[in-house]
């Protein structure tokens, strides 16, 4: 037996309210006006530069959804990338340690990554729909055959670098979401309510 459309909508939320979804029926029927509101979204993207490479951030998320913290992971990676942080180190020629470069966001605080390192972690006390963070450091690869030499990044080597966020939902809950970097430098994690 089939049942109109909109008897079909409202069977789904009495059912998901059922089985223990935290949104009450106004909430539901909100979500379904509007379903950005239960949609939480970062876009990151990397840029190879010279002499800072660039990771760019921005919460494209629904109203009322925060970033409370993102994560780093480069060791999976392609090209087994690492953060240059100092001269004579783990890296190739040219470093850089990390440097806030631009934010509408508020930063509570930063674990930068030591010379080799191949995480960080950025915790923010508001980092709300709409608003981005950048900052600046140098990677490396630490291939034996790298397509443009282990002092700058191809796209194919950040392919698989690891990104993690804690999604603050305009309740207080967090959740989280893990994405990977692919070729085109670029990562969008996503979390989207049930």
């Amino acid at each position: 037996m089939k049942f109109p459309i909109d008897i079909q909508i409202k069977l789904s939320m009495a059912l998901l309210v059922l089985i223990g979804t935290r949104f009450t029926m106004a909430e539901m029927t909100d979500i379904k006006k509007n379903p950005k509101l239960c949609q939480a979204s970062l876009t990151a993207k990397f840029t190879e530069s010279a002499p800072r490479d660039r990771f760019e951030f921005i919460n494209v998320s629904g109203e009322g959804w925060q970033i409370q913290k993102l994560s780093l992971a480069l060791a999976s990676s392609d090209g087994n990338l690492i953060f240059d942080t100092e001269d004579g180190g783990t890296g190739v020629e040219v470093f850089q340690a990390y440097r806030q470069e631009s934010t509408s966001a508020t930063i509570e605080s930063v674990a930068k990554p030591a010379d080799g390192d191949q995480t960080i972690e950025i915790t923010f006390s508001d980092f709300p729909a709409g608003a981005n963070y950048t900052f600046s450091i140098d990677v490396d690869d630490q291939l034996t055959q790298s397509k443009l030499g282990n002092i700058r990044v191809a796209g194919s080597e950040i392919n698989g670098a690891g990104i993690t966020v804690d999604f603050l939902s305009p309740k207080g809950e967090v959740t989280t979401s893990q994405s990977v970097f692919t070729t085109d430098s670029t990562s969008d994690v996503k979390h989207a309510c049930p």
